[in-house]
């Protein structure tokens, strides 16, 4: 099993995104939570499922929400770099692999 590691602004998205869900709609957090936490074990298990950016950088939608999941093998760790909603900027996280 590898181990996944968060950019600190990607765990900081999670929660965002999880509470957004929860106040436009009741029950909609956990079912985000849960949707997102089923989309990084299939990542844990299968690391190399996420399509392929000519960065490294691979990338994973979420099954129920489809938000799109940015992360990179480094060594044995799987870096989440972006847990991003469909609707943001492409490429506003691409700062973040330097820091």
């Amino acid at each position: 099993m590898k181990r996944i590691a968060y950019h600190p602004a990607a765990r900081a998205e999670f929660e965002a995104e999880v509470l957004y869900c929860e106040n436009e709609r009741s029950g909609a957090g956990p079912r985000l939570r849960k949707d997102l936490i089923a989309t990084l074990a299939l990542i844990d298990a299968y690391p190399e499922i996420g399509r392929p950016g000519t960065d490294g950088v691979r990338r994973i939608v979420t099954r129920a929400y489809h938000f799109i999941v940015h992360y990179e093998m480094i060594g044995g760790l799987i870096v989440i770099f972006a847990i991003a909603h469909p609707a943001r900027e492409p490429a506003y996280w691409n700062a973040r692999r330097t820091s």
